[in-house]
């Protein structure tokens, strides 16, 4: 693959951000209104000259690779890979296996492009699709949502979608491939998978088709009500969310994310105006569902069937979305058995629903009291054995330590006695900058900030120890790319890559507090800067002398006292000398 930072050298960060939203220079850096949360004041600063972004609003951060996959919901590969066609670089050759799925991918979503308009010209103008049509208008669906969605309808009969392909010139090996029709075994026969179907294309958030559910009209008991694509290079279960290419930009203005059941209640809720719904397709949830819609946002909207299949699916969605670091919300449906039905009974009962959506957590403590307001010791067991799985999954401390606290108190029991009972996760100390000994100082924090942002006017590096290691890891960085002549993205090559994003708030920091001042001023700040970070290592090195020298006499070993004493001088002169 073409070198990372070679196509990041040729790009302007400011010109590909400006042309998502407007950014206005100030001092050395620009505005702009962050397009990842709603505000009404600029939070969102770029620096052209660190090629970086940040939003001090919802503190998000990166370069421009990462800006562009936030805001077209990409994968790394592939937003690196629209850079990179931008500047005409080409992305250096794949091996064998790789050129090969590419190859075969890209004709598969060929061929899924032909088969939907096929199907959805069927459902539009052939006299087959009569009672197709009927069924849609029966459930409401208006045309414009048929049009939005591409619905379509796959005509009973074995061989439709073979000959529609033969015709066009397609090998049937691809028909297979693609999950529209099944090889007969030990023949070269095929037939097809969707017969007498209302087809629901899937696609990716780009709005390419990557699959097909299909419905029955009338449920029987012999045959699957719904019947999915079969898994390709192109359609993936885990990853699929139906609706996603509609709904991304409303999730993102919105700030939210209504996770639904069905694709009937995906268009219902488009339909009605809720445009930031999704389903999954032919699946349960999934960690690689969420951690794609955390692209879009962090508030999730469960609205599950109302159920007892629906709450044991919405535990454990609550559960992997707090695992991803995400917040969960619990819609409860007030009428019907799921949105679709609630939705056409009664619009003003679905928006108070979701307006008055609980917290995960809330929706599952207020369940497991009820009405107990006497509990028995058992009755208090059986709440935490419920509870204390969804308290383990969530990352944030002080919202577990919240939850802790609340549940400790609707029990009456001290905190300390469920904390035994707990068994979360313990954070890896080498995906997130966590503090081992000692808080954090802000004065520590300032001063990488200010050696990242202005790097290239750093001269010498004194010796200086952090009270935070992680701190004094990322100081050990910088110090290694000043004497090796390198640039602050090799810094970062150094250190965890979840390090980045916090480190990158903190160089953006000193930028917008220096962005009125000239660069001779800021060079006296840092140097003043390091200077008293040199004097308190000094002054703590002296101190320590001293005890040691105390120490030295007391045994009897002068030798070791003059030599300490000698260390101890030279550390005021030089001090004096600053």
């Amino acid at each position: 693959m073409a070198d990372v930072d070679e196509i990041k050298s040729k790009l302007d960060i400011v010109e590909i951000i400006g042309e998502y939203l407007t950014l206005k220079k100030s001092g050395i850096t620009y505005k702009g209104l962050c397009p990842f949360h709603s505000e009404k004041t600029p939070s969102f600063s770029v620096s052209a000259e660190r090629q970086s972004w940040h939003c001090f609003g919802c503190n998000e951060g990166g370069d421009v690779i990462s800006f562009v996959q936030k805001i077209d919901g990409l994968s790394f590969v592939e937003a690196l890979s629209k850079l990179a066609a931008r500047v005409g670089i080409e992305i250096s050759p794949m091996s064998d296996k790789e050129n090969q799925e590419r190859s075969e991918k890209s004709k598969i979503l060929e061929v899924l492009i032909v088969a939907s308009n096929f199907y959805h010209q069927i459902l539009l103008k052939s006299p087959v699709a009569n009672l197709a049509r009927q069924y849609l208008e029966k459930r409401g669906i208006s045309t414009e949502m048929i049009e939005a969605f591409k619905i379509g309808y796959a005509p009973d009969g074995w061989h439709n979608i073979e000959a529609m392909l033969t015709k066009k010139g397609i090998d049937l090996e691809w028909a297979v491939k693609s999950g529209l029709s099944v090889k007969k075994t030990g023949s070269n026969n095929f037939y097809d998978r969707f017969r007498g179907r209302i087809m629901f294309p899937i696609d990716d958030a780009s709005g390419q088709i990557i699959g097909f559910t299909g419905r029955i009209l009338q449920d029987q008991n012999d045959v699957a009500k719904y019947l999915n694509t079969s898994e390709s290079p192109a359609f993936r279960k885990s990853e699929a969310l139906y609706g996603i290419s509609l709904a991304r930009k409303t999730i993102r203005s919105e700030d939210k994310v209504i996770v639904v059941e069905g694709q009937m209640d995906v268009i219902t809720s488009h339909q009605f105006g809720f445009a930031n719904t999704i389903a999954t397709s032919g699946t349960a949830l999934t960690r690689d569902h969420l951690k794609l819609l955390k692209r879009y946002t962090n508030q999730i909207y469960f609205a599950f069937d109302a159920d007892a299949a629906g709450q044991k699916t919405l535990y454990s969605a609550a559960i992997m979305a707090w695992e991803v670091d995400l917040n969960p919300y619990a819609v409860t449906i007030p009428y019907g058995k799921d949105p679709d039905e609630c939705i056409r009974h009664n619009l003003a009962d679905w928006k108070g629903a979701v307006d008055a959506a609980l917290p995960c957590f809330d929706f599952f403590l207020n369940q497991a009291f009820g009405g107990n307001a006497n509990l028995t010791g058992v009755g208090k067991k059986a709440i935490v054995a419920k509870l204390s799985p969804l308290i383990a999954a969530v990352q944030n401390g002080l919202e577990k330590e919240e939850y802790l606290h609340r549940l400790a108190g609707k029990l009456g029991v001290s905190e300390a006695v469920l904390l035994n009972d707990q068994q979360a996760s313990r954070p890896n100390s080498e995906t997130a900058i966590k503090p081992q000994a000692v808080k954090p100082d802000g004065q520590e924090e300032q001063l990488i900030g200010v050696m990242l942002a202005y790097f290239d006017l750093l001269i010498v590096l004194p010796e200086i120890i952090f009270d935070n290691s992680s701190l004094q890891k990322v100081f050990d960085a910088i110090s290694k790319a000043k004497k090796n002549n390198q640039k602050v993205d090799d810094i970062y090559k150094e250190l965890p890559p979840a390090w980045k994003n916090r480190l990158n708030q903190l160089m953006m920091e000193q930028l917008r507090s220096h962005e009125q001042m000239d660069q001779p001023s800021i060079i006296i700040e840092i140097s003043d800067r390091l200077a008293r970070f040199g004097d308190r290592e000094r002054e703590g090195r002296i101190q320590q002398n001293t005890q040691a020298i105390a120490t030295a006499l007391k045994s009897g070993d002068k030798k070791k006292a003059q030599a300490l004493l000698k260390s101890i001088e030279n550390d005021i002169i030089v001090s004096n000398e600053r």
